[in-house]
């Protein structure tokens, strides 16, 4: 029973995690045009919160088996309580984006922490429910929760109530944490590996910053620029380095023995996928309803609380199909509904209707959900005993990378292709084409006899709404292109799943 209720505990805390970066995409244009935070400026709001997981991710169980899973999970409840409370105080850019970098740094600790405490309170052979449960729950529920959230408290000018209200639940986790979570047996596992891990937070800092910064127009010169430069080639050093570093110590941050087993590294190449997906049809279903289709904060939420609850019913149905089919068969069957929806992206417009909208978000949902669990189980199944925690620590460092850096590679795709439909549609706006000839002049008469404009300021309206949906269609056909790279990459893992899980039953396990 007591498992149950430490389940329940990690649930709520880890809801809470995503449910503050939920709102970061929803509310983000209240939050910056509230605090009055310029555009070049305004993507630090999100990414200063998933900077500050990616810190904490990979220390988490080091500090778990040091100083007990107990201390370090209510020390991350903590951090994030407080991190929440500053962000809805906030009233400048400064103070709101050094606030989510500390929330970032508590769900950092929660996520792999709070893993940790649900592997070590359930027998590994029923592991399924509780990781299906943990997944479906807290990021299908969190998704859901913290759009209709956000959206309502966005709309309603107080989006700071977002914010206020991790503050009583993450409480009630901490009482929880002290009355009814067992202290674990604490490890003496060695020297820290500063090194190791300073290499490391300079590889993950400035390889975001180069992959933001360089996408931006307001950096002079972009990819050539010396910001940008001086990042990827730090980047690259610090790999380097990191990679000598771990080679050598005895007690590494990230072990790189973990990815000796192909299954395992496949798992963390999915979930780094499957990641990006998650979080990006956040922020871009946000983008393409509130941009394109004009839709309301609240519209968005509750639009966007469809994909959240197929992702958090199928997450826990998969633990029931993988009671009676393979576990493979499970998986290629949700990475297939995942392409499936990315490449059906491809048919939305600025004319599309909400249900074709709710049925995409539906089937990604159900896609995601019936992956990512499994891919999760499978991937932990060929690890030693000895090395779980490790290996759950690194299944939760890709899935939130793959939030933070599938985000930016699927702007920087964005942008680049909205280059391409910008030149490509505008050429097709000329006095000469015979089809913007005749919509020009059917809006035109609609101007002048249902507005009643005259001739001339008809004829200049119906350009400027033509040239603005042209604009707008470019938007929108550019993130179905990024959609449609994803949908080919998730095809790609599948095949490469098969072929891994083929190859393994031909060869013998490593011991």
């Amino acid at each position: 029973m007591k498992a149950w209720l430490i389940l329940f505990n990690v649930i709520i805390a880890t809801n809470l995690a995503i449910i503050s970066a939920v709102t970061s995409a929803v509310a983000e244009s209240s939050i910056i045009g509230d605090l009055g935070i310029e555009g070049s400026v305004q993507q630090w709001v999100t990414i200063l919160y998933f900077l500050g997981v990616n810190s904490a991710v990979p220390i988490g169980n080091w500090l778990g088996d040091r100083f007990g899973y107990k201390r370090m999970y209510f020390i991350g409840v903590s951090f994030f309580i407080l991190g929440s409370f500053f962000v809805g105080l906030s009233s400048n850019f400064h103070m709101i984006v050094a606030s989510r970098f500390i929330e970032g740094i508590g769900a950092g600790l929660i996520f792999p922490v709070g893993l940790a405490l649900i592997m070590k309170n359930f027998p590994k052979e029923k592991l399924s429910l509780p990781i299906n449960l943990y997944l479906g729950l807290s990021f299908g529920g969190g998704i859901g929760l913290g759009s209709i959230i956000s959206g309502y408290f966005a709309q309603a000018g107080y989006w700071q109530a977002c914010f206020f209200m991790n503050i009583p639940f993450g409480i009630f986790c901490l009482i929880a944490t002290y009355y009814e979570i067992k202290e674990t047996e604490k490890i003496d596992n060695g020297k820290f590996d500063f090194w190791g891990y300073l290499t490391f937070i300079i590889f993950v800092a400035t390889l975001l910053i180069a992959l933001t910064q360089g996408n931006l127009v307001s950096t002079t010169n972009g990819w050539k620029s010396p910001l940008v430069v001086g990042c990827l080639i730090s980047c690259i050093v610090a790999l380097i380095v990191w990679i000598f570093i771990e080679k050598k110590t005895s007690n590494p941050i990230i072990s790189l023995k973990m990815f000796k087993y192909p299954l395992f590294v496949m798992a963390c190449l999915s979930v780094f996928a499957i990641g990006s997906t998650l979080f990006a049809t956040v922020s871009l279903a946000s983008q393409y309803m509130e941009v394109s289709l004009k839709f309301q904060k609240q519209t968005t939420g509750l639009m966007l609380s469809i994909y959240g609850l197929a992702l958090a019913t199928f997450t826990m149905f998969s633990t029931f199909l993988m009671k009676h089919i393979h576990t493979l068969l499970v998986v290629l069957t949700g990475l297939c509904f995942l392409a499936i929806s990315l490449f059906m992206n491809n048919e939305l417009t600025f004319l599309s209707n909400k249900t074709h909208l709710a049925m995409i978000l539906i089937l990604r949902g159900m896609g995601i959900g019936l992956s990512l669990g499994p891919i999760t189980s499978n991937g932990l199944k060929n690890i030693p005993l000895g090395h779980t925690a490790q290996a759950a620590m690194l299944l939760t460092f890709f899935r939130q990378t793959g939030a933070t850096y599938g985000g930016s590679i699927l702007n920087i795709i964005i942008i680049r292709r909205q280059f391409f439909h910008s030149q490509t549609f505008g050429e097709q706006i000329t006095n000469y084409g015979i089809g913007f000839q005749e919509t020009l002049r059917k809006m035109t008469s609609f101007f002048s006899f249902y507005h009643g404009n005259s001739p001339t300021e008809a004829k200049e309206r119906a350009k400027q709404v033509i040239i603005d949906n042209v604009k707008n269609q470019s938007l929108i056909q550019s993130i179905n292109d990024a959609l449609f790279i994803f949908g080919i990459v998730i095809c790609c893992i599948g095949f490469l799943l098969i072929f891994l899980n083929i190859k393994r039953q031909k060869e013998k396990p490593i011991p």
